[in-house]
């Protein structure tokens, strides 16, 4: 019969050693792969971050220039400007009459913007220009900065 002595060391050895044992695993043969447990502070979650969700400009592919006056068809009343444009926009000119007094955007398809423009009084033209080309209509230089889909920036001078 073991001594009381040895009782209570053994006793006191399992209290002690018992858990640090325990959370050693010591099931597999090699455990270095598995990640520790290491417990959450207070008042936090220990579930993962979310990731965050991907960026539109990834998935929607290149993206259009920004142009120095935007969208303001008005900024190229004086024929100079470099704006945003889409099917349908009409930039109107005011000043010489010999010049054109409007630019129609009449298409954007791939990578050509198809154009009228009118110009003194019975006068008209019409055309189509590729991304990166340049076109003088009646005095006006109209050069395709960049075609993206259904918009395009086009500078005027």
């Amino acid at each position: 019969m073991p001594s009381t002595a040895y009782r209570l060391g053994a006793v006191l050895c399992a209290t002690v050693l018992g858990p640090l044992v325990a959370g050693c695993g010591g099931g597999g043969a090699d455990d270095s792969a598995k990640p520790s447990a290491i417990p959450a502070p207070p008042g936090t979650s220990a579930a993962p971050a979310p990731s965050a969700p991907p960026s539109s400009s990834a998935s929607s592919g290149p993206a259009l220039p920004e142009a120095a006056d935007g969208t303001d068809l008005r900024a190229c009343a004086d024929s100079r400007c470099e704006v945003e444009v889409r099917a349908g926009d009409k930039i109107t000119f005011v000043g010489d009459s010999s010049r054109l007094k409007s630019f129609t955007v009449v298409r954007i398809a791939g990578d050509t913007l198809t154009h009228k423009a009118a110009g003194p009084p019975g006068y008209s033209f019409s055309g189509s220009m590729s991304a990166s080309g340049t076109s003088v209509v009646n005095g006006l230089k109209v050069k395709i900065v960049a075609v993206v889909g259904d918009r395009a920036v086009v500078n005027l001078s």
